[in-house]
Parts: C-alpha cells; structure tokens; sequence
C-alpha cells in the first residue's frame, strides 16, 4: 500500500510537469491571452523592382486573418483601381509606372498572414498593419509563396487558464493511472482484446445500420451489408452442419500444407503478371506524378524531377521515387519492358510483393492455428487483394502491402523460436516502410508499447534491454534513411526544401473537414499552402482544426466519426478507381480476347466490374467478421501476446484514419493484418462449435 501512494504521488508530480510543459509549447496557444484590435491592413505596390527583375509585379494569394478567415480578393479587385484578379491571384498590373495601394479593416483581430507570389518578374510590396510597416523585394528566381505577419500581443499565463491546467494534469495523471494498473495487474492483453472487440463491434454495427447514408467515396454494390452477412451466418451454419463425420474425413486427408501454398504462390505470381500487362494503363495524380518524377531521376535531370512532383511537401513519397527509378535503371538494362510499357517493371516488383504477403500471411497464421485453417487464410489473402487490380498501381499502396505484416512475422518468430536477431529485423522492416506508407510504423508502436507494458510487469533488466535496444534500433534507422536520401540528392546537385513540408498538422486539419468526410480535399491543400514556412502552416492548421471542432460540437464529431469510418471501412475493392483522374491513359490491348476480358472485370466501366466489386465486398465484410471473433474469449483459448500485436496495430490504425486524413485504400496495406486475425478468428468459432456439440453430448 506503502509502495502504491509513493508511485502516485511520483506519477502525480510528474504529470503535472508535463502538464505545465504543455501549457508552454504544444497547448501554448489556449494559455496565452491575444489582445484582440481593430486594424487597418494597407498593401501597396510600390512600382519598385530590382534591375534584374522583369516587372514590378505583384500577387497575393490570400489574406488570412486570425489563422481561420480568408479575406475575399475578388472584392478588393472591384474596389480599388490597379487591382484585377488573375485567377485566383490579386494581380497588380505588369510594370506599374506608379504605385497603387488597398486597404482592408479587420475588426477585432489579433493576427494578419499576407501569402504573395514570388517569382522573376516581381517587384515591391509595402505592408503595414498595427504599427508595422515593411517592404518586401518579391523577386524570386523561381515561383515560390512568401508571407508576411502580423501578431498582436500575447501573453502566456496561467491567470483564469488554471481550470484547463487541472483538466489536462487530470487526463494525464488518469491516462497513466490506468496502464499503471492495467500492466500491474497484468491484464494488458485483456485490455486489448476488450478494446479490439468493442471497435470491431462498432464498425460492423456502422457498416450494416448507417451504409445507406451519403459519405465521401461512397459505391454502390449489388447487394446491402446486411444481406451479406447473413450470407456469411448462413455459410458457417452450413459449414458446422456437415457433422463430426465429415469434419474427421476432411481431417484425415493428409495434405503437406507448405508445398500447396508455395505452388499456389508461384501460379499467382504469374496470374497477376499476366493480368497486369493485359490491363495495364497510366493513372494521373499522386501516382503518375510520381512516375514521371521517378523517370526524369533515372534517365534526365534529378532537378527537374523535384519539379514534376512537389517531393518537398510530401516528402514520404521520396524514397518512392528512388525505389522506382531502381526499377527502371533495371529494366532498361534488361530490355524487358519498353516505350509506354516500361513501369510493367513496378508493377512487377508490386505483384512479388502481393504475392510475398500471401505468403506471409499463412506463415503468420500458422503460428496461432493449424496449417488447414492457415491455408484458409491464404486463400481468404489471395481472394482479398492477391487478385486486387493495385498492383498495377505504381504507388505506396501496392509496395507497402507487404511491410506490416513481414514486420509481425519477424517478431512473431522471434518470440516464438528465440531467433532474437529476427526483432530486430522486425524494427528495420518497420522503419523502412516507414518511408513508403507512414501507416507500416503502426505495427512497431504496437510491439514498442507491448513491449514496454511488459517491462513494467516484470521488471527485469532483459525487458528494459529489449526496449531501449528496440528504440535506438529504429532512430538509428530512420536517421540513416533519411540521411542516404538526402545525400543523394546531394550528389545530383539538388535538395528538399524544409519550408513548404506539409507535416501531420495538415492531415489532422484536413481529416477534420465536413465537405468531403475527411477525404482528401483541394481547398484544404491551398490553405496550407498559402503559408510560407513550416512553423506558420503548422500553427495555422491546428487553428483551423480548432475552429471546425467548435463549429462541429459533439453530435456533429459523433456524425462525422461514423462517415469516416463508412468512409475508411465499407468498401472491399479498397477505393478502387476512385481519387484524381484514375484511368488517365489506356493504351491498346495487348492481347485481344484475354485484355478484353480482363478489362471488363477490373476498369470501373466494365461489364463485370459491378460482380468483381461485390465480391471483394462479401470477402471483406467475411473478414471483418472473422477478425472480430478472434476478440471472443473462450474456454481452453489464453490471451495470446502476439495476438494482442495484431489487435493494437489495427486500434492504432482505425485511430490514425479516424484523426488525420481519410481514404479506403489507407487501410490496403494492413490487408495480410486482418487475414491472420481472421484465422485465429475462424479457429475460435471452430472450438466454440466443439465445446457445445461436447456439452450437448454431456447432458444425453
């Protein structure tokens, strides 16, 4: 007891440290009191400009006041002579011979962002707001965004914000109380799999009451989810009604498991090459920019390969580009795939991987269930995305697929058989997916925090070894990584530029936004990037993720959580077809009756692609089902660890879907996770089964 109140008082003073911690610098923002004024905003071109400019002109992008409201330039436009709108841009006129000015009143503000144009043919700005005046050279040797700020005063205090301190020490202290006790009493694994069962059972219950109501990405298949589900009910009751008899015959059939998959494994392999080069074709968005990036890298000028994709705002598609160009560099050796033709070579490298986490995900299986069972999951694998179209899709999804479930494998078997060295490999595996999908990391924090609740039931050195080996692992990864890329690009006379990132503030703002679910929108991607350097976007980000949670309040948060999730969830082809113009190039088919075919079944338009779509969704839905009973504890069935991996990789990723940025072909990659659990789920459903035929037998 002595010993319980010397650790809640510790907890207690530390908690409330990193309390006031917060208060100074992530929360910095609800403890400072803002002096709210009226302002007069005057911007004037000043007809000014460097002689090696070639105009004096000058462009404002946009006027954001307080971090949340834009000014509306195309009234400014009609109101003050000299100004004209050019697009979306406020244009002064090219070669101003005299300067010309706006004004813009701003009640009861506190900051003011200017976001201008820079690029070769600009002159001279002057600014004044508040008090200050500056001017600004805009000439730039390329078009880049410069901003300029204003901020009243502010004051950090903790005057009438001591209210909010206790809350946040109170989450905090509770937060910790509540693993404390958990990994005291040992019952990590049951918090789990409660937690596990309680998510799954909301996102079945969504999926089959709310499927009707209109969400971003929403498709419409042949048949409702409940119907579905039913059929899945009415399977297992056929399955369990075939009798003992039948049960022991199949048992009885001696099969070398290992061989079957590995042949099947090899025959898919081909079936997805063949399907791929039949159906191949050039997307347009993240993707084909990416390729084209990744074709000027291998072949062209490196520096206009940062241009053809902005690699400087979403810099995890960086190692992307080089995987690619790799690809290429190979396949031009070889003289295998040529012309349009030439990215057959990812699609290659995409369908060994597909095949390779089929594989992994009966190795994976047979760690927990029997070889028969795990060759059901192989099967369940190769009906769920082995056949998907993605891999003809040269993008994360498709070369990501494999990086979660290899990551579990290694550590699994390193708990299994000893092979320490093999979570180590799990760690790099991690870190290394990392740079493709930032999602494939969701798997190491979940060992990471298993691990670490571990250390503190056991409280040996080993554990705290494994831990603190574990983290220097990944930093000494990650780092290395991030320094291999950057120094080639180094070598090719190029380099990213920091200023323009888009970090996770964005895809926390973004995920938030009602239009459009959480799904990917343009209008959210111009905010960001109207603020010039990373410290101003972030923080105008998280104000504006504050101000639609307010505008939302809780029943609004609740509606749009359960569209999110429809949205992430009620969909088997993952998304396919749908983001920026898919099909952007179609060339002719190469094989006249087996493309066409081919094509009928997986492009949108097709004749077949509806029956193709609600049989990934009756896979999917299967799946889930499955993989929610592997949360059902039963008589003779413990509470696996490696289980519980499983279980907190897919909570921590329907958490990270939920907070930042939307999308169904976000949660492909953990495709092989679901499977596995959806064994183990298959294997419980068959022990309930025997225990009430025994209990049956019992009482006769």
């Amino acid at each position: 007891m002595r010993g319980n109140m010397k650790i809640i008082l510790l907890s207690s003073a530390l908690t409330l440290l990193l309390a006031f911690v917060l208060s100074a610098t992530t929360l910095k923002g609800a403890f400072e009191l803002r002096e709210k004024e009226d302002l007069e905003l005057t911007i004037t071109a000043m007809a000014k400009k460097q002689e090696i400019s070639g105009g004096t002109e000058v462009r404002i992008r946009a006027i954001i006041v307080d971090n949340t409201t834009l000014v509306d330039l195309p009234s400014l436009a009609e109101k003050y002579d000299g100004w004209t709108m050019e697009g979306e841009l406020l244009y002064a006129a090219y070669n101003l011979q005299e300067a010309v000015s706006l004004q813009v009143t701003l009640p009861e503000a506190h900051k003011v962002y200017v976001s201008m144009v820079g690029q070769g043919g600009s002159g001279v700005v002057e600014i004044a707001c508040g008090g200050k005046t500056e001017q600004i050279d805009l000439y730039r040797e390329s078009w880049v965004t410069v901003g300029w700020e204003y901020s009243g005063s502010s004051q950090y205090t903790l005057q009438n914000h001591m209210g909010l301190l206790l809350i946040i020490w109170g989450i905090v202290e509770l937060g910790f109380l509540i693993i404390w006790q958990i990994a005291t009493k040992k019952i990590v694994h049951l918090a789990v799999q409660t937690m596990f069962c309680s998510m799954m059972v909301g996102i079945i219950a969504i999926l089959l009451l709310l499927s009707n109501r209109n969400y971003a990405l929403k498709t419409d298949v042949l048949a409702a989810n409940w119907v579905i589900v039913a059929a899945w009910i009415l399977i297992l009751i056929l399955i369990a009604s075939l009798g003992r008899a039948k049960g022991r015959a199949l048992s009885a059939v001696r099969m070398d498991c290992d061989k079957i998959v590995n042949i099947c494994t090899m025959c898919l392999l081909f079936l997805q090459i063949y399907v791929s080069f039949n159906i191949f074709f050039i997307t347009d968005w993240d993707a084909g920019q990416i390729m084209r990036a990744s074709e000027l890298y291998a072949f062209g000028d490196p520096k206009e390969a940062l241009q053809a994709y902005v690699f400087s705002r979403y810099q995890n598609n960086l190692m992307l580009m080089f995987v690619y160009a790799i690809c290429l560099k190979i396949n031009h050796i070889m003289g295998v795939f040529i012309g349009d033709y030439q990215f057959m070579s990812v699609a290659f490298l995409n369908c060994l991987i597909n095949c390779a986490s089929c594989m992994f995900v009966y190795k994976a299986a047979k760690l927990f269930v029997s070889p028969q069972k795990a060759m059901i999951a192989f099967i369940g694998a190769v009906a769920l995305f082995g056949i998907s179209p993605w891999s003809t899709i040269c993008y994360t999804d498709a070369i990501g697929l494999v990086f979660p479930i290899l990551s579990f494998y290694l550590y699994a078997t390193a708990k299994r058989k000893g092979k320490n060295a093999h979570i180590f490999l799990s760690v790099v595996v991690a870190c290394i997916g990392y740079y493709i999908k930032p999602q494939c990391l969701i798997v190491f924090l979940a060992i990471l925090a298993l691990e670490t609740m571990k250390m503190f039931q056991e409280k040996g050195s080993r554990n705290l070894q494994i831990v603190l080996s574990m983290l220097a692992c990944a930093f000494l990864c990650l780092v290395s990584l991030r320094w291999g890329m950057n120094a080639d690009l180094k070598r090719n006379g190029t380099a990213l530029d920091n200023n323009v990132k888009f970090t996770w503030t964005h895809m926390y703002f973004m995920g938030l936004n009602s239009e459009r679910n959480g799904v990917y929108r343009e209008g959210d991607v111009k905010f960001s990037d109207y603020f010039a350097d990373c410290d101003a976007r972030e923080e105008g980000n998280l104000e504006k993720a504050a101000e639609r949670l307010r505008n939302m309040g809780g029943v609004g948060l609740a509606r749009h959580t359960a569209k999110k999730v429809l949205t992430n969830y009620n969909n088997g082809t993952f998304g396919w077809g749908m983001g920026g113009v898919f099909f952007d190039k179609i060339f002719d088919p190469p094989n006249s009756v087996a493309a066409e075919l081919l094509r009928n079944i997986y492009y949108m338009n097709g004749m077949y692609y509806k029956w193709f779509a609600a049989f990934e969704q009756f896979v999917w839905l299967g799946i889930l089902l499955f993989a929610f009973f592997a949360s059902v504890p039963i008589k003779n069935h413990g509470l696996d660890p490696l289980v519980s991996v499983l279980m907190l990789s897919i909570i921590g990723l329907t958490a990270f879907e939920l907070l930042f940025e939307a999308g169904p072909r976000y949660l492909y990659i953990y495709a092989p996770i679901f499977c596995v659990l959806a064994a183990i789920g298959t294997s419980k459903l068959s022990a309930v089964w025997d225990n009430c035929k025994k209990s049956l037998m019992l009482k006769r």
